[in-house]
């Protein structure tokens, strides 16, 4: 094996390790968009034919054009299953997609997480990144979340396609160089470059721009390009500014009514933060359960 082929090898065996320990695997095209720090700039030929090599040699498994660690081709066999429900749910939040996009001081929102890569499970919830305009993130929050509450469609209401919304940045609070971990948060990186726009007028861009930090590690990450069949008739925004004081107002009010294990740790990690740019409400936050496994994936291959 010459130097080239094992370099190549390597950096993709480090990117198989990554995408083994968050449950997705990958075909030879997502492992070389999502090749992790590589040390040279290579072709989908070259990661193709390190990735036949490190099957060949047992290092890697593959099971319908989708790649693991060798001993983790299991987390694969319900791909098929987890598409066909991947597609269920977004055809299922379209109405209310179509709602955000006439509340005033939104203007991104954008698919994230597990639907966002198309591995939704039946019970997985449809989680929703937020953009709002500043002074607006309170009530964004308040008009969003009034008919999920209404129709009971929140996590914990239903178990088929929840609708989360757990995250809200304003547009002043678009860079994450104090929220991700330290020294390295390739989950963070990966979930940031992973979204799919589906409301924008033109902060999203502006979002990805802010965070070049999750580009040192994934090089050759694009945002995804949502299918025509998928996107709506109109994905920009109205853009009203609602009243300041109504903001200010709705926060009082929310605050009061945020669950107890919020209350108690906003703001005491990365976890949970809760400031007049950020509403971040990950109490069950894997990034470092995440990396850990990926290292110790590294370390064991």
């Amino acid at each position: 094996m010459n130097a080239n082929v094992q370099a190549c090898l390597e950096d993709v065996r480090r990117t198989l390790a990554y995408l083994t320990a968050v449950g997705h695997g990958g075909t030879a095209t997502d492992v070389w968009q999502w090749l992790y720090r590589p040390t040279r700039c290579w072709t989908l030929i070259d990661v193709s034919e390190a990735l036949n090599s490190g099957e060949q040699s047992g290092l890697f498994e593959e099971y319908e054009a989708r790649y693991v660690l060798s001993g983790h081709a299991h987390i694969l066999r319900d791909m098929h299953e987890r598409t066909l429900w991947s597609e269920v749910k977004f055809r299922s939040v379209r109405w209310f997609l179509r709602y955000l996009r006439f509340v005033p001081g939104v203007c991104a929102v954008a698919v994230c997480n597990s639907l966002a890569f198309e591995m939704a499970a039946r019970t997985s919830d449809i989680d929703l990144f937020v953009i709002t305009r500043t002074r607006a993130l309170w009530f964004v929050r308040f008009f969003a979340l009034l008919p999920l509450r209404v129709l009971h469609r929140r996590p914990g209401y239903r178990t088929e396609h929840p609708i989360c919304l757990s995250f809200f940045v304003t547009e002043c609070g678009l860079n994450f160089d104090r929220v991700h971990l330290t020294p390295e948060d390739p989950h963070m990186a990966h979930w940031l470059l992973s979204m799919i726009p589906m409301i924008d007028d033109g902060a999203f861009s502006m979002f990805v721009a802010s965070n070049e930090w999750a580009r040192e590690l994934f090089p050759n990450a694009e945002s995804p390009q949502m299918a025509w069949y998928r996107r709506l008739p109109r994905s920009r925004p109205w853009r009203w500014q609602p009243p300041a004081f109504l903001d200010a107002w709705l926060e009082r009010a929310q605050r009061r009514r945020l669950p107890l294990r919020i209350a108690q740790t906003m703001n005491q990690s990365t976890d949970v933060i809760v400031n007049e740019h950020m509403l971040k409400f990950h109490t069950n936050d894997r990034r470092a359960e995440y990396r850990e496994r990926f290292e110790s994936f590294l370390h064991a291959v």
